[in-house]
C-alpha cells in the first residue's frame, strides 16, 4: 500500500528558514525561540481550522474561493512580505472573529508570545499558507471537494490539541498538605496532661485574640485581592479592546485594498462581469466586519472611523470611473452602491 509521504506543514514551514525567522522576530520584538514556537504552533492550527471549515459543502467552497484569490508570488519573495506586512483581515473572514482570537489565544499560549505579535504573525503566516494551499491545488487540478480531502488526509500532521490537566496537580497537592501537616495527638494522655498545665479558661485568653486577628486578616485578604482582581480585570479589557479596534482597522483596510485593486481591474463589459462576484463577497465581508465594530465602546470606533475619509478619496474617483464605462453599470452597478453604503456606515 502506498505512502503519502507529503507534509503540508513542513511545506509551509519550508518557506520560513532561519533568516525568516530572524527577521521576523526583530519585527515582534520577540525572541527567536518564541517566534518559532509561534510559527510551530501557528501552521497546524490554522491548517486545522481551515479543515474544519473545509467539512461543510459551503466552507470548502468559501475556502476554495479563497485560495483561488490568494497571491502565491509571495511564497517567490517572502522577504517583500515581511518589508510590507501582512495583515490578518482574510482570515478574519474565513475563520471569523472569535475563532481566531481563540487560536491566537492558544498559540500565545503555547509559545510564549504576546497577543499584538501573534496577530501580526498570523497576518505573516496566513498569506503563505494560502499561498501553498493555491499552489498545491492548482498543481493537483483540485476543485473545492478535493482541496477538503486534501486537507482532511493531513489530520494525522495537525496533531491532538492538548487541554490542561489539574486534576493531577491537585491530588499532588492534596497528597503533600496531608503528608506534610502537624499530626494532632487525641489519646487521653495527652488530654490529661494539657489539663494538668493549665486551667480550663486560660485557653479562652488566647484563643479569642487569635480568632479575632484570623478574622481581622481575612478581611484585609479578602479586600485586597478584590481590588487587585478588578485592576487586573480592567487591564485585561482594555488591551481586549485595543486588540479588537486593531483587528477592525486591519479588516477594513484588507477590504479597501481588495476593493481598489478590483476596480482598477475593470476595463469593459467582460471585466465587469469578472468582478462582480468579488464585490459582492467583499459585501459579505463589510458586514461581518461591521458587527465586530458596532461591538466596540463608541469612543473605539473614532480610531476606525478616522480611516474613511482616505477611503472615500480614494474610492470615489475609482467608482465613478467604473460606472462610466459602457455596459459596466449594469453589470457591477448595484453591488457598487451596496458597497459604498456598508463603507460609509464606519464614518458614523
Amino acid at each position: 500500500m502506498a505512502v503519502n509521504s507529503f507534509n503540508l506543514i513542513e511545506a509551509v514551514k519550508g518557506y520560513m528558514g532561519g533568516d525568516v525567522i530572524g527577521r521576523m522576530s526583530s519585527m515582534l520584538g520577540e525572541s527567536k525561540d518564541k517566534t518559532r514556537a509561534g510559527i510551530n504552533a501557528a501552521v497546524p492550527a490554522m491548517l486545522s481550522e481551515f479543515d474544519n471549515m473545509a467539512s461543510t459543502p459551503d466552507g470548502a467552497r468559501r475556502l476554495a474561493a479563497a485560495v483561488d484569490d490568494a497571491d502565491d508570488s509571495i511564497l517567490d519573495n517572502i522577504g517583500g512580505l515581511l518589508s510590507r506586512g501582512g495583515g490578518t483581515g482574510i482570515l478574519t473572514s474565513l475563520l471569523g472573529g472569535s475563532v481566531l482570537s481563540s487560536m491566537a489565544g492558544r498559540i500565545g499560549g503555547s509559545s510564549g508570545l504576546g497577543g499584538k505579535s501573534v496577530m501580526s504573525m498570523l497576518g505573516f503566516v496566513g498569506p503563505v499558507l494560502l499561498g501553498v494551499l493555491k499552489r498545491q491545488k492548482q498543481s493537483r487540478g483540485l476543485d473545492a471537494t478535493g482541496l477538503a480531502s486534501m486537507l482532511s488526509s493531513q489530520r494525522s500532521y495537525f496533531g491532538a490539541r492538548q487541554e490542561p490537566t489539574y486534576a493531577e496537580p491537585l491530588r499532588e497537592a492534596t497528597h503533600t498538605y496531608e503528608s506534610e501537616r502537624p499530626r494532632v495527638r487525641t489519646g487521653a494522655a495527652e488530654v490529661h496532661r494539657v489539663e494538668a498545665r493549665e486551667p480550663r479558661g486560660s485557653a479562652l485568653r488566647w484563643i479569642l485574640p487569635l480568632a479575632l486577628l484570623a478574622l481581622l486578616g481575612g478581611l484585609i485578604w479578602n479586600y485586597a485581592t478584590r481590588q487587585r482582581g478588578e485592576t487586573v480585570y480592567a487591564g485585561r479589557e482594555d488591551a481586549n479592546i485595543t486588540q479588537q479596534v486593531t483587528q477592525v482597522r486591519d479588516d477594513l483596510t484588507s477590504v479597501h485594498r481588495s476593493a481598489l485593486g478590483t476596480l482598477r481591474s475593470v476595463t469593459d463589459e467582460s471585466t465587469a462581469d469578472a468582478a462582480a462576484p468579488k464585490i459582492r463577497d467583499m459585501n459579505s465581508r463589510l458586514d461581518r466586519i461591521y458587527d465586530s465594530f458596532s461591538a466596540l465602546p463608541t469612543e473605539s470606533r473614532k480610531s476606525v472611523s478616522s480611516l474613511m475619509p482616505s477611503m472615500h478619496n480614494q474610492l470615489a474617483p475609482e467608482i465613478n470611473r467604473v460606472m462610466a464605462i459602457p455596459g459596466a453599470a449594469a453589470r457591477v452597478g448595484p453591488a457598487l452602491s451596496d458597497m459604498h453604503e456598508k463603507f460609509e456606515r464606519f464614518a458614523d
